[in-house]
């Protein structure tokens, strides 16, 4: 039986097959050839293509991401779709900035590649545009929480202080929330209606890169 979980992980695979179509690799074992270093085999790949293989190593996808010339984010989420959950126990916070790209490119072969800025790190922004509307909703929610804990549990001139300092972080949070939602499409982020419940899986695994 094919769970919620092997399915999306499949997914990653689809992606992958996907990506080397389009890049005009034929078969798996033409791109392992291209990748330097002997650093993924032709077996993985054809493994993962097919969601044999459910638990791709960061190593293998970053080694599969240099080959086809994609941000390794491109492979880990569907980037058009960000809210949907990823379906993958790889830990992707550290990854969505620049610098942490480069590193770890690095970290497995010798010459750091040339880069194209718009394919790799378009999905960097992507993501970081995503991470930043949820933690901001997250934020809203639990300043509202405050807001009416305190109004039921004091009414001295601290507590209205105090509400007063939260209600100013909240409208300036939901300002921001507000700025992101605007310029989300832009950034083809489609942001689905009850978003924060949607993508819980998500926020589990890129506020751990925070």
């Amino acid at each position: 039986m094919t769970t919620a979980r092997s399915a999306n992980k499949s997914a990653i695979g689809q992606r992958i097959a996907s990506y080397r179509k389009l890049r005009g690799f034929k078969t798996a074992e033409a791109l392992a050839e291209f990748i330097p270093d002997n650093a993924v085999s032709r077996s993985t790949i054809v493994n993962i293509e097919a969601g044999r293989k459910s638990d791709p190593s960061i190593r293998d996808v970053l080694a599969i991401a240099y080959g086809l010339r994609v941000s390794p984010l491109s492979l880990i989420f569907d980037v058009e779709n960000l809210f949907e959950p990823a379906g993958t126990d790889l830990l992707v916070g550290a990854w969505a900035h620049e610098p942490a790209i480069v590193t770890l490119f690095e970290f497995i072969f010798e010459n750091p590649p040339e880069l194209d800025e718009s394919t790799m790190f378009d999905p960097i922004y992507r993501v970081n545009m995503a991470r930043d509307l949820v933690k901001y909703q997250l934020r809203a929610t639990a300043l509202e929480r405050q807001i009416a804990e305190i109004h039921r549990e004091a009414a001295d001139g601290a507590a209205e202080r105090q509400i007063e300092s939260w209600t100013r972080q909240l409208e300036a949070t939901k300002e921001l929330i507000a700025v992101l939602l605007r310029t989300a499409p832009l950034a083809n982020v489609k942001v689905p209606a009850g978003a924060v419940e949607e993508v819980a899986s998500l926020v589990d695994s890129i506020q751990r890169g925070d």
